[in-house]
């Protein structure tokens, strides 16, 4: 009876112990997605400021295009930059996320339009994008971002 008794709570424990990780496995993919929604909706309303709480604080931004940009305030020059003069209207679709413990990957790719203020879109495009991740006080933030265009 002891041995049943002892299977049955080392069952049960491992399997709360599972249910635990999935559950924050879960709420950190809910994070990232939320992360990525958010930076989304920074492009489309040209919102430059929003990036600041995005990143981390010694993140880089490489992107095809423009210098590379390290740390919060030149991201956020950049970013403040480009938004002064491009129209955003695009989404990020996940394609992978791979987490450990403090740092991660994402893997997306993006569609829409990126065009001179005041011209009319006439197509639609696409990027490549590679976000390193990294959980800063709980919260995963973008520690690299690298993206290039689309090639079809």
């Amino acid at each position: 009876m002891k041995f049943i008794l002892l299977l049955f709570v080392s069952i049960f424990i491992s399997s709360a112990s599972a249910a635990t990780a999935n559950n924050e496995a879960g709420g950190d993919y809910i994070q990232i997605t939320q992360l990525v929604k958010e930076y989304q909706q920074a492009l489309n309303d040209g919102n430059g400021a929003v990036v600041r709480e995005l990143y981390t604080s010694d993140g880089s931004f490489v992107g095809q295009g423009f210098p590379t940009a390290q740390g919060s305030d030149e991201i956020v020059a950049l970013y403040t930059d480009f938004l002064s003069k491009l129209d955003f209207n695009i989404q990020f679709d996940i394609k992978e996320l791979k987490l450990g413990e403090e740092y991660g990957f994402l893997r997306t790719a993006s569609h829409g339009t990126i065009v001179p203020k005041g011209v009319t879109p006439s197509k639609q495009e696409g990027n490549r994008e590679v976000f390193l991740l990294k959980k800063v006080a709980g919260h995963w933030k973008f520690y690299y971002y690298i993206f290039n265009a689309e090639v079809k």
